[in-house]
């Protein structure tokens, strides 16, 4: 292992933002074609919500609305105040351009389709004009008097653009009070039918979609966890150290650090944030789409679960008898982000080896075939996941994409890797010669 320069970028592009970039165009697309398929159905909610509402005087629905209105225009407006007076100026940028692209876009979107409608583009295409018409853009009156419609609601598009921006460094009591209001504001127009739920979809889609493209293309301040963040959390799970320095190694899905413990004691940590869990949840898109039967599970509902279903895993291979390095500690760090802190392996990753011995090789397969007999997959039997200390002893690793209760697809495709990896080092006769040492031929070969 070799100690690699800090890790901690000012400015990245971040997998968060393409993950939130799909989310923003598939909601986007759900709301458009939602309009299309079940404009009658919507139609419907509409007209019932106008008829709850009638008898009521018009101050019940305008009122509201337009304190809920107010409202967020001050929270966008509080937002930018609050970037300029603490001198965030690049983010001040960034939270003015998300606020007025949004809600152009979504002016754009409006008219877009309200030309459409009025064209005979939505013959060819057997679209009812007046119902998409009706479900996804807001009735008015010009002042001629000729009924027309305007967009759905821009303002609402640049409130979640703003918050989408400052969700990550925004005082929280700010942030928080701003998607309340986004969400009474949306709830409140909803029932009052003042804008079509599907118009506030796709206004939506829109805000998430433009502040992901706003950080991708001038790029966000880094949310991984810094030095002084890892330092703070190891401490807080009586880890307190005296130095850690970056790695420079093959660490799919995490930033790998290196730590001495005030008592001389080497811990290898494996710090994970926001940018892990999204690059984890964008290759299991990725797989799903280009597999059509990967193994993959569904992923956890957050990055917290995940690292706690690596540490259980890492424990109960431990517990086996399987040699891994013993897991001291798991601890919250910075923003959403958390670290594991292990004991650390005086030894080198097996890709870094010329050669690795017979022996070696055999003792990897026999712990394999543990995990294997009491269904546990480790599914990233890569060479850079085996080590070999000083003394010749192999040690598995990094048990991130690991699952317990494996199917026999997924047990099988852990022997596929691990004979592929080691054929690569090694040879093919030489690999096959030391997995036959822990499996059987029909196993080698299923």
């Amino acid at each position: 292992m070799t100690t690699a320069d800090h890790p901690h970028r000012a400015h990245v592009r971040s997998p968060v933002d393409v993950l939130r970039l799909i989310i923003g165009l598939v909601t986007i697309a759900v709301g458009i074609l939602a309009a299309l398929t079940f404009d009658q159905a919507f139609l419907g909610l509409r007209d019932d919500g106008e008829a709850a509402l009638s008898t009521l005087p018009d101050w019940a629905a305008d009122v509201p609305a337009a304190i809920l209105a107010a409202a967020l225009v001050s929270g966008i407006l509080a937002s930018t105040v609050w970037a300029l007076a603490t001198r965030r100026f690049r983010r001040l940028s960034f939270l003015i351009a998300a606020a007025v692209a949004a809600g152009a876009i979504s002016a754009l979107i409006g008219i877009g389709i309200d030309d459409l409608v009025d064209s005979d583009v939505r013959d060819a295409f057997l679209v009812d004009g007046l119902l998409v018409d009706d479900v996804l853009l807001r009735p008015t009156v010009s002042d001629n008097g000729v009924d027309r419609v305007i967009p759905g609601d821009p303002l609402f598009a640049a409130a979640v653009a703003v918050l989408s921006i400052g969700s990550a460094w925004l005082p929280r009591r700010l942030s928080s009070r701003l998607g309340l209001g986004l969400v009474g504001y949306a709830g409140l127009s909803t029932l009052t039918a003042a804008v079509p739920a599907l118009s506030l979809v796709t206004d939506a889609g829109v805000g998430v979609a433009v502040a992901a493209a706003i950080h991708l293309i001038g790029r966000r301040h880094d949310l991984a966890p810094d030095r002084d963040e890892i330092t703070d959390a190891l401490a807080s799970i009586a880890l307190p150290v005296v130095e850690l320095r970056a790695l420079d190694v093959d660490a799919r899905g995490s930033a790998p650090w290196m730590g001495e413990t005030v008592d001389g004691r080497p811990i290898f940590v494996k710090s994970l944030g926001r940018d892990e869990r999204s690059a984890d949840l964008l290759f299991r898109f990725y797989r799903w789409l280009r597999i059509r039967r990967s193994g993959d599970h569904r992923p956890f509902d957050s990055l917290r679960r995940a690292v706690e279903h690596e540490a259980l895993v890492s424990l109960q291979a431990a517990a086996l008898g399987v040699r891994t390095p013993a897991l001291l500690g798991v601890s919250e760090a910075g923003l959403d982000g958390v670290v594991l802190a292990y004991d650390a392996i005086n030894g080198r990753s097996a890709d870094l080896f010329d050669d690795v011995p017979d022996e070696v090789l055999e003792r990897i397969w026999a712990m394999v075939e543990v995990l294997h007999h009491h269904r546990i997959a480790h599914r990233d039997l890569r060479v850079a996941n085996l080590l070999v200390d000083t003394d010749g002893e192999p040690w598995l690793i990094d048990f991130g994409f690991a699952e317990l209760a494996a199917d026999d697809q997924l047990l099988s495709t852990d022997t596929a890797e691990l004979l592929a990896s080691t054929t690569a080092v090694v040879g093919p006769a030489r690999a096959v010669a030391a997995a036959r040492t822990a499996i059987t031929d029909v196993e080698l070969t299923a």
